[in-house]
């Protein structure tokens, strides 16, 4: 049986997976919470400091986000590799987007990754599919990566390694948003996992 996490907008529920957790208060830290997770060979700690209250919502969030970055393969040391031609994907393919020829490749200098397609031009101001992954270019041809960028007036998050990222959520400046299947902010409304979000797409909490 999992461990009981109380969620004052869903009354009470367990969360699965809980290994363990301990509850406590101090003059510094306030109201905590350190609990651990595991799931699917995943172990996970989420450590909550001064939480306005016991009820400690945020870690469901938390996990969540975690596991969703899990089964992604985002955890660990992935990035973008430095040298060569591979690309920001580091697995050593110089493969194009899904119905080239194998001529596209990446192209790494002081700016940045460009990408040169199949005509010899480079990526610029479009966003292809690379080796399954989305990736977005500039008008300049250098590779979006590392946080928020606006297309067409949407909002999208890209990660480190330049992809985009789709339905999860990130967290910016202490605040938590959710992106959808199509890697858009979503905003107004409740998402997929059922937390509230205001029209700038902040969680709610």
């Amino acid at each position: 049986m999992g461990h009981k996490m109380v969620n004052p907008n869903n009354k009470e529920y367990y969360y699965e997976g809980i290994v363990g957790g301990k509850t406590g208060y101090t003059s510094l830290a306030g109201n905590t919470l350190v609990t651990c997770v595991e799931r699917n060979g995943t172990r996970l700690i989420a450590v909550i400091l001064k939480s306005r209250q016991t009820h400690y919502a945020d870690t469901k969030a938390l996990l969540d986000y975690g596991f969703s970055l899990s089964q992604a393969g985002e955890t660990g040391t992935s990035g973008i590799q430095t040298g060569g031609t591979s690309g920001p994907g580091g697995s050593g393919s110089t493969s194009g987007p899904a119905g080239t020829s194998g001529h596209c490749r990446w192209v790494q200098d002081a700016s940045g990754w460009r990408f040169v397609k199949t005509d010899g031009s480079y990526a610029a101001g479009e966003c292809l599919k690379i080796n399954g992954e989305i990736y977005c270019f500039k008008q300049d041809t250098y590779m979006v990566s590392s946080g928020w960028y606006q297309i067409d007036g949407i909002w999208y998050y890209f990660r480190p390694s330049g992809g985009l990222a789709t339905s999860r959520w990130v967290e910016t400046n202490g605040m938590w948003y959710y992106v959808d299947e199509n890697g858009a902010l979503f905003t107004g409304g409740t998402t997929p996992d059922g937390y509230r979000v205001d029209e700038n797409g902040v969680w709610i909490r």
